[in-house]
């Protein structure tokens, strides 16, 4: 594994999960414009999904976070009318308005360098993500079955950074399964409100680990730009990239 992204990892207090597959970033790449290009659409991507939990986040009514995304609620509200204020029943709702209306707001953003789109190192046919169980269990989500993170991917040519990326993602709910005491905890944990603050901090890990991975990615095309101004102005600041998120979605 790159030294610097070990240490990204570690900065972020992540799991370093050794995945069958192969690493993309390494410590002397050569620049790849391609690389940079699909690792900053996965980037983007999941910034998009922390902005629309985010906007939906009903403990941020009345008051702006610190990341600047402000109460919207178009979906909270949505989703708790046609569960008849069901909490419950509005969590699993949402989380189905969230998988229809992702893609539809997603914008594929300006790559660097005239890079492309790599499909074959961003996404495996049948790979749908990763789960965390009922027992605390991290799962991968491929054609429809359950697979094993630790044994995943040796057969594919995906980027092992996505898988750990996703790993890392699901230690976030594999954490709060397991800090559940008695029933009223599960209970709240599946509610609306609990569900989306729980995916908040799940997809701000994820976000977060993205932008380093292109940052560093950027790094190594540096000497392709006419100077290092140009590389800072680039590399949009994560507050810039949501903002335009948060606007996209409240209109």
């Amino acid at each position: 594994m790159n030294a610097k992204l070990f240490s990204v990892l570690l900065f972020f207090g992540l799991v370093i999960n050794a995945f069958a597959g192969q690493d993309c970033i390494k410590e002397k790449n050569p620049c790849d414009p391609n690389l940079l290009c699909t690792f900053k659409a996965e980037w983007h991507s999941k910034a998009l999904l922390y902005v629309i939990y985010a906007t939906n986040d009903p403990s941020r009514k009345g008051h702006k976070s610190e990341d600047g995304i402000t109460y919207g609620g178009t979906y909270y509200d949505s989703s708790m009318k046609e569960a008849n204020n069901d909490k419950q029943k509005a969590a699993d709702i949402f989380q189905d308005k969230v998988k229809k209306i992702a893609p539809s707001l997603f914008e594929m953003p300006k790559c660097e360098l005239n890079g492309k789109i790599d499909d074959v190192r961003r996404v495996k046919d049948g790979y749908s993500g990763m789960h965390t169980d009922e027992k605390c269990t991290v799962h991968v989500d491929y054609n429809g079955g359950d697979y094993d993170p630790g044994s995943f991917g040796s057969s594919d040519h995906v980027c092992n950074e996505f898988y750990t990326r996703d790993f890392n993602h699901e230690q976030i709910h594999r954490k709060a399964c397991k800090a559940i005491k008695n029933q009223r905890d599960a209970d709240k944990r599946m509610e609306i409100a609990g569900m989306i603050s729980e995916e908040i901090q799940a997809y701000k890990n994820s976000m977060k680990l993205n932008e380093a991975y292109y940052k560093l990615l950027m790094a190594q095309c540096s000497d392709q730009f006419p100077n290092q101004e140009s590389v800072r102005n680039q590399t949009k600041t994560i507050n810039d990239l949501l903002k335009g998120f948060d606007a996209r979605i409240k209109k």
